[in-house]
């Protein structure tokens, strides 16, 4: 399985950032240290952070302006669902941290669109991450991701390295930490929605009852976004607008019955086939 820190503690110091686990032992830890005047990201091994470091629960990534770079990171989140034995979270809360530096206009309106973006309040609203869940993949896909990354050699990566770019949804701003192999401290995050409905009651073709827990995970497309007024059709890279996929995850069941206000037989005979295999995911992850 791939591992990734699952809480983080940042210190701002002049135009430096440096990002440790928050649970690190010892005298020295992995360390990300972004240079917010230049936009240089650094991956090493430096002394441990002190006691006014700023607990964070994940990092966005970081944009280049001209006259410096900005990094977002998540501070705040609400457990939205639980698949697979692992939580789901959208985050509530983000912090843009900027450099002591005067910006032209261009670069204001830039990082105006940003904050915008990354706003929970705003753009933002529907971001979902999971610390040992790649949501940007279906089951299926996942299964077959994790199985490759287990033959292959060199130890665990985090999860944005096999995560699907189509959904990935932070992944510009996640690249320079990727490329300095801060791959840890980095979650693919998505736009969209993550709802289950627990304890739903739901009647056997032989009689009774089965107590069943259906999840939705809808996925916006980090590809041609926009509104239906901006983006339409497909570019030269075949990359339609606004796309956006569904699924639905059965969980504790069978797929065989929904109830039909959920879904019609036919639709549910011809169209919704189940995984031929489920990841094993045992990690436990508690904010």
């Amino acid at each position: 399985m791939a591992t990734t820190h699952e809480s983080l503690k940042l210190l701002v110091t002049g135009n430096m950032v440096a990002i440790q686990p928050a649970n690190a032992k010892g005298q020295q830890a992995e360390t990300l240290s972004v240079d917010l005047a230049t936009g240089r990201v650094m991956f090493n091994q430096a002394p441990l952070l002190g006691a006014s470091a700023q607990k964070v629960l994940s990092v966005i990534g970081v944009f280049s302006l001209k006259a410096g770079a900005v990094l977002a990171v998540v501070t705040e989140a609400e457990r939205v669902a639980t698949l697979y034995g692992q939580p789901v979270f959208k985050a509530t809360a983000t912090r843009v941290i900027k450099p002591d530096v005067n910006f032209d206009s261009g670069d204001q309106r830039l990082l105006g669109y940003v904050s915008e973006a990354l706003n929970p309040s705003n753009i933002g609203r529907n971001l979902c991450f999971a610390y040992h869940l790649d949501l940007t993949r279906t089951a299926q896909s996942l299964t077959a991701v994790l199985a490759e990354q287990q033959q292959q050699q060199g130890g665990r990566k985090g999860l944005a390295a096999g995560a699907d770019k189509r959904f990935f949804w932070n992944r510009v701003l996640a690249q320079p930490l990727l490329d300095a192999g801060g791959d840890k401290f980095v979650l693919p995050m998505i736009l969209g929605f993550v709802g289950q409905i627990l304890g739903l009651q739901v009647p056997r073709s032989a009689g009774g009852q089965v107590t069943v827990t259906v999840s939705l995970i809808a996925r916006r497309s980090a590809d041609r976004a926009g509104t239906r007024h901006w983006r339409r059709g497909a570019d030269f890279q075949v990359q339609y607008g606004d796309g956006m996929t569904t699924c639905f995850c059965k969980l504790l069941m069978s797929v065989q019955p929904l109830p039909q206000y959920c879904l019609s037989d036919t639709w549910l005979a011809h169209e919704l086939q189940p995984p031929q295999a489920f990841p094993q995911l045992n990690a436990k992850t508690q904010m």
